[in-house]
Parts: C-alpha cells; structure tokens; sequence
C-alpha cells in the first residue's frame, strides 16, 4: 500500500448478492478499505449501493460505507477499460484485484453445448486475464500490488457434468501460478484462492 494513501483500493469482480464476490467486499470494508464492488449488472449489487454520489463518464456510482458500486463486464474489453480508468481517475491506483466473476457451465459432455463452453471460457478464462491486463500496468509503475484469482477445487477434481467448468479452472489455475512468477520481480503478490 502506498504511504500516501488513506486506505487501501480494492477492486473485485463478480460481486452480485449472496456470492463471494459480495461478501469479499463487505469484509474489506471492514477493514476500511476503498472497495469498488463490479457486476455485469449493477442492480444485482442493490444491497451494496447507497446514496447517488455522482457521475463519471457513462458510469454512475453509488457508495456505501466505504463501497462503491461499477457495472463491468469481465467479457468486454471496452466495459474493462472503462471501469478501471474511473477507478484509477477517483484514487490514483489499485492495490488489490480481486478476480471473482466466473459462470457454472453444467452439461454431459456429449451434449455440450460449444457455444456456451466457449462463454464459460471467455468468463472463467479469459476474463480475469483481460482484467489483469488492463490493471497491472498501474501497479507496476507503482511496484506493488496483489492480484486474487478465484480458482475452485473443481478445477482440481472434475466430477461428471462439470468438465468444461472443471477445465476453466484448471486454465485459471495454470497461468496464475505462470503470472506469479512473472509478476514478483515488478513487486505484484499473485495469489490463487481454491474454494472447496
């Protein structure tokens, strides 16, 4: 954490009602950080929001004890983008990213459908990794940072029905652990948490 900062930015994807993702944020907030709370869509974090505190761009944040709440879509590039320059416009810099968006994909596998294994990958896949992307060039600079991919033990142990879900997390699982040694020399902790 910067010694300049009055607290600690947090920044967590997938963060609709009743997840991880929302309850990641509560408890930061606990412990007075500055949490910006994401979702595909914002009405899903109703609980999170408080009262109007203004505008930015085409984003319209609301805050609440500390959070506040951003529509991104870990699929679309332009939602990515656009949800980290305001952050970074607001404080300055993101100390903590925390990769929670994901989607089940449940469906034998000679009946997948390949359509929806490949949004399964773009979320559980490729979508942490575009929010990396857009977000480690600003820790870098600062050289610090920690980045929390949530894996599950699913991506561990595949069980019938699940393998497409099961090998999304497996991918996650293997480039985190390639990203952390990566990332270490430019001071960025890589952690992977493993939900069981």
């Amino acid at each position: 954490m910067d010694s300049n900062s009055k607290s600690t930015v947090v920044l967590v994807t997938g963060c609709s009602q009743g997840g991880i993702g929302h309850g990641l944020c509560c408890e930061f907030a606990q412990h007075g950080c500055t949490v910006y709370a994401t979702a595909r869509r914002v009405e899903t974090m109703e609980d999170l929001k408080g009262m109007e505190s203004g505008a930015l761009r085409f984003y319209t944040i609301r805050t609440s004890l500390g959070i506040h709440t951003l529509q991104l879509d870990v699929t679309d590039s332009a939602s990515i983008k656009a949800a980290v320059e305001t952050i970074l416009a607001l404080e300055g810099h993101i100390d903590i990213l925390v990769n929670n968006a994901g989607t089940f994909c449940v469906m034998p596998m000679l009946e997948q459908d390949l359509n929806i294994a490949r949004q399964a990958y773009e979320t559980n896949v490729w979508g942490p990794l575009a929010v990396i992307q857009t977000t480690v060039p600003s820790m870098m600079k600062r050289g610090s940072g920690t980045i929390v991919n949530i894996g599950s033990i699913a991506g561990l142990n595949a069980s019938p029905w699940a393998g497409i879900y099961s090998s999304s997390k497996s991918a996650l699982h293997a480039w985190t652990h390639s990203m952390r040694v990566e990332l270490r020399p430019y001071g960025i902790t890589t952690v992977l948490v493993y939900p069981g």
